[in-house]
């Protein structure tokens, strides 16, 4: 039976991660490179220049002497947690599988549960920014369904207490071996619970398909 490439996708191991992150200098650094990736440049002039204050970890441009931290404007802005432990926070919510709660999360990272459920809350909040930028394309299946459990009552459709969404996988064939002649269904999954009102499915249509998408939904 072949195997589908979305379950079998390399990831970093825990130990690899550890190594790689352990240290508040390594996270800093990794941070520095994933902001500026062309080296420094001050958000108030653009200079180039800067000195480092490590005590600090500020940055002053040389040209208009303005201070900055490589968290400000950031995820990580004016956040009293260190890096590595927003790291680690981030490493725990994207590998986790079937997600993993705030309780679960205070636990690893050693934190009160107040403090666990604002990290990931910042986090799930950073993911779905990302995501908005990128518009299912291809060959795409489109399902509604109702999100709810079971209450006394009408049953069904129109039962009360249930949030009807939508669900658009984005599907692609790939061949893997010629032996066993299957395929993979590789999927990227768009929900959006909305009301269903037909203004509310287009307004969905225009951010997560592409303009090219049949005007009929």
């Amino acid at each position: 039976m072949a195997r589908n490439p979305v379950q079998f996708q390399k990831g970093m191991s825990r130990a690899a991660f550890q190594e790689r992150y352990s240290r508040e200098d390594q996270c800093h650094e990794e941070l520095v490179r994933l902001r500026w990736p062309d080296g420094f440049a001050c958000p108030a002039c653009l200079g180039r220049k800067y000195s480092f204050y490590a005590a600090r970890r500020a940055f002053q441009c040389s040209l208009c002497r303005r201070q900055t931290s490589v968290k400000a404007g950031t995820l990580f802005h004016k956040s009293k947690l260190p890096l590595g432990t927003w790291f680690l926070a981030i490493y725990l919510v994207t590998q986790s599988k079937n997600d993993i709660s705030a309780l679960e999360l205070s636990r690893q990272l050693g934190l009160t549960y107040d403090t666990a459920w604002i990290v990931k809350q910042k986090l799930m909040a950073a993911m779905g920014e990302r995501n908005k930028a990128y518009k299912l394309k291809g060959s795409v299946q489109i399902d509604d369904a109702y999100l709810g459990g079971e209450r006394k009552g009408t049953s069904g459709r129109g039962a009360e207490g249930k949030t009807p969404f939508l669900a658009a996988v984005e599907t692609r064939a790939d061949m893997f071996t010629s032996e066993a002649k299957s395929r993979s269904m590789s999927s990227s999954l768009s929900a959006c619970p909305l009301v269903m009102r037909r203004a509310s499915l287009m307004r969905w249509r225009g951010t997560a398909l592409p303009s090219s998408s049949p005007s009929g939904l």
